[in-house]
């Protein structure tokens, strides 16, 4: 890892933006205010010592400091427009400050000759980059391209016994005489995914910054001291950029079905957490899964696709369509990662087989007059809701994921449309409204916390067919009523 990371600080940071623009990469730069974390004798906590050499004597101490304060950085990054993942390839440090606590110390030449006492006092400075930008590599970037400019502050140093007949005090004004202390090592700058809302992305960065210096402040004929330092340096923030319109991916499959190669999409580049993935003229191979993916909306134009693969899809607010005459799967798994909007044409069935993963709690909304088809197990967190408001929907599978009352938490709305249960089923809400259908196709009896049909709460219920099909609708609900009345009396 060291050798081509070192090889990459001879290259000057414009040829390395020339080359990812080359890639297809965007090229941007953002300052950065990077917090120093609260000290915790692990991180941001350095131990500084003196070392002093007195007439061929030396002695020295050490003493533990806290650092608080931050860091201004401005970083030279590029931007994929497909993945919206970032790749820092420059750093300076452009300001901020850093303190620490007072230092003591006490260098003992025994007890006949006497004793150095110093002290460090207001002790503070910045992070610099003399010569800017510093490279970064893979994270990675040498701490020798930047500094610890301590400029705030005093040393002091007077002597006792003998040794304060023959060394007059000393005073070391910062601001007069900074230390500029550099670090011979490699630091860290960790950059997170994307946070996107709409077309804004957010990362947090993560500065480790190892110190190891040392350093001389005095330099006399019969006296010399250094001062050093050891510890990590470890700070925190974040910086945001608009993402532009990537290139629509549309699927064509002409390498293989890999997902996440670039080669499978019309765009060279696999879709995104800002893309959306297109499906629409045939393809030889289908798109499966090899590893966990993103996207904004899939967008099925026409019928007969199947997304397969032991990894997971990641849908955002654009939701999922299916137009056409057909059926289309999703066989791998679906993360619903933003209120999810499925649309599915009059003639077009879009069928879930894998996961429907609903661990944040998001609103699924079903328009259109075609089919919708959950066919595989269900997650749906507190607070999750089901809004089926055209078309029909069939359930296959319990929402509550256990088949305990206890862990359903998915509300359902089914208005101007139908919803058919296959199997037992158990929800926080069913909410019949104007034109809401509601058939046992499959289930035996349905349990839920909460009943309301058109807007009239009626408690918790145990739904059973009667004799085979129950339609439950919003104009029957006398007819419910007399039939909980019937079952509790029974």
């Amino acid at each position: 890892m060291r050798q081509p990371f070192a090889s990459m600080n001879h290259v000057s940071i414009g040829a390395i933006v020339v080359a990812l623009a080359a890639g297809g990469l965007s090229a941007r730069t953002a300052n950065v205010n990077l917090l120093l974390d609260p000290p915790d004798g692990t991180v941001n906590t350095l131990e500084v010592s003196v070392t002093a050499e007195a007439y061929g004597t030396s002695r020295s101490d050490s003493d533990t400091t806290t650092v608080t304060g931050n860091a201004l950085a401005h970083l030279t990054y590029a931007l994929d427009a497909m993945t919206c993942e970032v790749d820092v390839v420059g750093l300076e440090f452009t300001g901020g400050r850093v303190a620490m606590e007072d230092l003591t110390f006490t260098l003992n030449y025994g007890l006949f000759v006497g004793k150095i006492n110093a002290t460090g006092e207001g002790i503070a400075g910045t992070l610099d980059t003399p010569a800017p930008p510093g490279s970064v590599g893979e994270g990675a970037f040498w701490t020798e391209d930047h500094e610890i400019l301590l400029n705030e502050g005093t040393f002091h140093a007077a002597g006792t016994g003998l040794i304060a007949l023959v060394l007059d005090p000393i005073s070391i004004n910062l601001a007069d005489d900074p230390v500029q202390a550099t670090t011979v090592g490699e630091g860290f700058l960790e950059t997170s995914s994307p946070s996107m809302a709409g077309q804004v992305a957010m990362y947090n960065v993560t500065l480790s910054l190892p110190v190891d210096f040392q350093e001389r402040v005095v330099e006399e004929a019969d006296l010399s001291a250094d001062v050093g330092g050891v510890g990590l340096l470890r700070a925190q923030g974040s910086f945001s950029t608009v993402v532009p319109d990537p290139p629509v991916p549309q699927w064509t499959g002409g390498a293989s079905g890999h997902w996440e190669q670039g080669g499978n999409w019309s765009s060279v580049l696999a879709p995104g957490p800002a893309s959306t993935a297109i499906f629409d003229a045939a393809a030889p191979h289908q798109p499966a899964l090899y590893q966990d993916s993103a996207v904004t909306a899939v967008e099925f134009l026409s019928a007969g696709w199947t997304v397969t693969g032991g990894f997971a899809l990641t849908v955002g607010s654009g939701g999922i369509a299916s137009a056409g005459s057909g059926t289309n799967t999703l066989a791998a798994d679906v993360v619903i990662g933003d209120a999810l909007a499925l649309d599915v044409g009059a003639l077009a069935t879009l069928v879930f087989e894998g996961l429907l993963d609903n661990g944040d709690g998001h609103t699924i909304t079903k328009t259109g007059a075609g089919l919708l088809v959950i066919n595989g197990p269900q997650d749906h967190a507190p607070g999750a809701g089901f809004e089926v408001l055209g078309g029909t929907v069939e359930m296959n599978t319990d929402a509550s994921g256990t088949g305990l009352i206890d862990d359903a938490h998915l509300s359902v709305l089914v208005e101007n449309a139908e919803l058919h249960f296959g199997c037992n089923q158990h929800l926080d809400t069913l909410e019949i409204g104007d034109g809401g259908l509601v058939r046992f196709t499959g289930a035996n009896v349905v349990v839920v916390k909460n009943l309301v049909m058109n807007g009239i709460p009626l408690g918790g219920a145990t739904l059973t067919p009667e004799p085979a099909t129950l339609g439950l609708l919003g104009a029957g609900l006398l007819g419910i009523a007399a039939s909980r009345r019937r079952r509790t009396h029974a």
